[in-house]
């Protein structure tokens, strides 16, 4: 996943029009890039979580994969009337977080004291 987010929002950054034309809704080339550039964060840190491959030690990502499926769901009701629900983008993106909150989920459990040492 990581691998696959990180060589997209690459791409987007450099060509904003590849993904403002696919995107659900309205994308400006600039607002493309910003969100290229946070794509590519989320695509680097799951690469970095799967290189470290210590559930112990990359438990503290986890917040972050959790939180990303609500604040996005919030950002979509919000405008819910711009929004393509039809595009195959909409639903990669929705299977994305769904799988990052999934893998939030899964590091989130067992011993914090642990990883905070």
């Amino acid at each position: 996943m990581g691998a696959i987010l990180a060589l997209e929002a690459t791409v987007a950054f450099i060509h904003p029009p590849y993904l403002a034309s696919e995107f659900p809704w309205a994308l400006t080339p600039l607002t493309a890039r910003v969100l290229a550039g946070f794509l590519l964060v989320i695509g680097l840190l799951l690469l970095f979580v799967a290189r470290e491959n210590d559930r112990d030690r990359v438990r503290v990502v986890a917040p972050t994969f959790v939180l990303l499926l609500p604040a996005a769901a919030l950002q979509m009701s919000r405008y819910r009337d711009q929004i393509d629900t039809g595009s195959v983008r909409f639903w990669t993106m929705l299977v994305y977080l769904v799988a990052l909150f999934a893998c939030g989920i899964y590091l989130a459990r067992g011993n914090w004291r642990a990883t905070l040492r």
